[in-house]
C-alpha cells in the first residue's frame, strides 16, 4: 500500500498486514495495520512506528516522502511493540531525532530496547512541541488501554492521534471509515477485547476527544475517521454503559451432540421470545466474536457437557474474557450433559455466579442426551430469557 495524505501537513507511512489473522486473542478476519504517520511543518515528527516485521515496509514509506536526517521527533504515543517495534531501526537511520513520550513511556521503552536516556524528550499533559508550521499538542490519558498511553493532537489540521483509542486491528483498501464496511462489527470486537476492562478510563477517553473536537481521528490501527468520529465516539459511550440490546447469545461446548442439542432448543425458544438469537460452538467461532456479541447481549446461556466432573475446558477458557467485559446483570442460564456422572452444569453455574450474571435459578443437565419433555422445557427457559 503506498503512502497517502490525511490532511494538508499528514501522511499515512503505516503498514498493512493481510494475513493476520490472531492479534493477541483477538480475531481479524480481515487482517491487521499498524498505523504511523509523518507530520510536517518545516521540522518533522513521526508519529508511532510499526510492529518490527514490518520495519522495511515503514523505512520504504518514509523514504518516499523525507530524506531521513530531516526527522526531528518521534512521538511514542505507547510502548507496545506493535507501536514502537521499528522504532530501533528508525533511530539506527535517523539518530538525530529525539523520542517524545511520556515519563512512563519512556521507562517502559528503556526496558524494552536499551535505549539511553539521551535519546528521549519527556513531555506531559499539556505540553506542545513546534514543529515550525505545525503544532503538536500533547495529552496523558492512562489505562486506554495501557497506563502510558498519551493522544497526540496536530493543532492546525485539527488531526487527533489516538493511539489504540477508537480503532480496530483490520487491514483495509480504502483506508478511510466511511468507505470501509462493516468497520464497526470490527472495532466493537477491538474495543470488548482491548478496553471493556478500562470501561470507565474509556468514557473519560471520551470525553477528553469531545473537548478536542478534531476534525480527523488518525487511530494506530484500522481505518482513519475523517468525519470527526461522531459514530465511533457514540459507539464507545454505548459500549461503556449500557451496550445490550434484545440479543440472546447461546454459546456451548459439546463432545457427541447432546449439549449441542440442549442449546438449539434454547435459542428456538429465545426465537420464540422476541429476541434475536445467536448460537455459537465454541472452539468453532473465535472467542474475541461470541465475547462482542456477548457484550451487546441482554442474556446469554451456556453450556457445557460434564468433563472429568466439572466444565469442558473450551467453556473454561471462555470464563477469563467474560470477566473482562464486566457481565455484572446479565440473565443468564446454565445447562449441561452428563454421562455417567455429571455436576459440570452446576459448576458453571457457580462461576457465572461469581462474575455477577443473573442466573435462573434452575440448572438443565440432560443424561446423555435431552429427550422431548427436556426440549420442551429448555424451550421455555429460552423464552424466559428472552422476556427478560
Amino acid at each position: 500500500m503506498p503512502t497517502f495524505s490525511i490532511s494538508e501537513r499528514v501522511h499515512w507511512v503505516g503498514a498493512l498486514d493481510w494475513n493476520l489473522r490472531d492479534f493477541h486473542g483477538l480475531y481479524c478476519p480481515r487482517g491487521g495495520s499498524y498505523n504511523a504517520y509523518l507530520v510536517r511543518g518545516r521540522k518533522a515528527a513521526v508519529i508511532d512506528t510499526v510492529y518490527a516485521p514490518f520495519a522495511g515496509v515503514f523505512l520504504d514509506h518514509l523514504h518516499e516522502l523525507i530524506n531521513l536526517r530531516d526527522i526531528s521527533y518521534i512521538i511514542a504515543n505507547h510502548a507496545e511493540s506493535d507501536h514502537s517495534g521499528a522504532l530501533p531501526e528508525l533511530l539506527e537511520v535517523a539518530p538525530q531525532a529525539k523520542v517524545v513520550c511520556t515519563a512512563r513511556c519512556r521507562e517502559m521503552l528503556k526496558a524494552c530496547y536499551n535505549l539511553p536516556d539521551a535519546c528521549f524528550q519527556v513531555v506531559k499533559n499539556g505540553d506542545t512541541l513546534d514543529l515550525e508550521g505545525a503544532t503538536l499538542l500533547f495529552f496523558e490519558v492512562p489505562l486506554v488501554h495501557w497506563p502510558e498511553t498519551m493522544f497526540t493532537y496536530l493543532v492546525e489540521d485539527q488531526v487527533l492521534f489516538p493511539c489504540d483509542f477508537l480503532g480496530a486491528q483490520m487491514a483495509s483498501l480504502p483506508f478511510f471509515a466511511d468507505e470501509v464496511p462493516g468497520l464497526l462489527t470490527e472495532a466493537r470486537d477491538y474495543y470488548a477485547f482491548l478496553m471493556r476492562a478500562y470501561s470507565k478510563a474509556a468514557l473519560a477517553g471520551v470525553t477528553r476527544v469531545r473537548e478536542i473536537a478534531p476534525r480527523i481521528i488518525a487511530p494506530s490501527h484500522g481505518p482513519v475517521w475523517r468525519d470527526g468520529g461522531e459514530e465511533i465516539l457514540a459507539a464507545y459511550e454505548r459500549w461503556s454503559t449500557a451496550p445490550e440490546q434484545n440479543l440472546v447469545v447461546v454459546a456451548y461446548a459439546t463432545m457427541w451432540g447432546g449439549t449441542e442439542a440442549m442449546a438449539r432448543a434454547i435459542a428456538e425458544g429465545a426465537g420464540q421470545g422476541g429476541a434475536k438469537v445467536k448460537l455459537y460452538q465454541l472452539g468453532a467461532t473465535p472467542v474475541s466474536r461470541i465475547l462482542g456479541d456477548i457484550l451487546e447481549a441482554r442474556a446469554v446461556a451456556l453450556g457445557t457437557p460434564t468433563f472429568v466432573g466439572g466444565i469442558h475446558p473450551s467453556v473454561v477458557g471462555l470464563l477469563p474474557f467474560l470477566s473482562m467485559i464486566g457481565p455484572k446483570g446479565k440473565q443468564a442460564l446454565a445447562f449441561g450433559t452428563a454421562g455417567w456422572a455429571g455436576g459440570g452444569a452446576r459448576k458453571l453455574w457457580k462461576e457465572l455466579q461469581e462474575l455477577g450474571l443473573n442466573l435462573l435459578e434452575e440448572v438443565p443437565e440432560s443424561r446423555f442426551v435431552p429427550g422431548p419433555d427436556e426440549k420442551k422445557r429448555l424451550q421455555e427457559l429460552g423464552y424466559t430469557l428472552a422476556r427478560g
